[in-house]
Parts: C-alpha cells; structure tokens; sequence
C-alpha cells in the first residue's frame, strides 16, 4: 500500500505531466494549422512529437489511466483556487 505522500507525489506528477503534454499538443494544433514559416524548423516539431510520445510512453509504463488523470487534474484545480 502507498504511503499518503507516495499518493499525493503520484497525484501531482500526473497532473504536472497532463498539464505540460496539453499545451504542446496545443502548439502542435498551431503548428499543423499554420502555413509553413521558417521559423517553424522541422526540429522544432520533432521535438515536441518527442516529447509528446515521452508522456504518452510514461502513462503507458506506469498504467495510469484516464480516471486517474482526471481525478489528478480534478485535484489540482482544486487546490489551486
């Protein structure tokens, strides 16, 4: 059984995570729904594919599943208000 510390660390690293992969997928909309400009290197998407996959392969790993991260998220919203 997880400690109660081991729970709220699992709690916040799910949403800390959740957070960071919601706005890079909403970079990666703008990129995708954008023209093509230079300043917008191939690399530069990559990156956030990678990093993309990175999360998603760390949700996989560790079986976290969607109730969780909604419960996580649910948590953390509250207690930023």
């Amino acid at each position: 059984m997880a400690t109660r510390i081991e729970k709220i660390f699992r709690t916040n690293t799910i949403n800390l995570t959740n957070s960071i992969l919601n706005e890079i997928l909403f970079c990666q909309s703008i990129i995708e729904d954008a023209p093509k400009k230079p300043e917008f290197s191939d690399m530069f998407v990559l990156a956030y594919k990678n990093i993309t996959k990175s999360i998603c392969d760390f949700y996989k790993k560790n079986e976290i599943t969607d109730e969780e991260i909604r419960v996580a998220v649910t948590r953390g919203n509250t207690k930023c208000k």
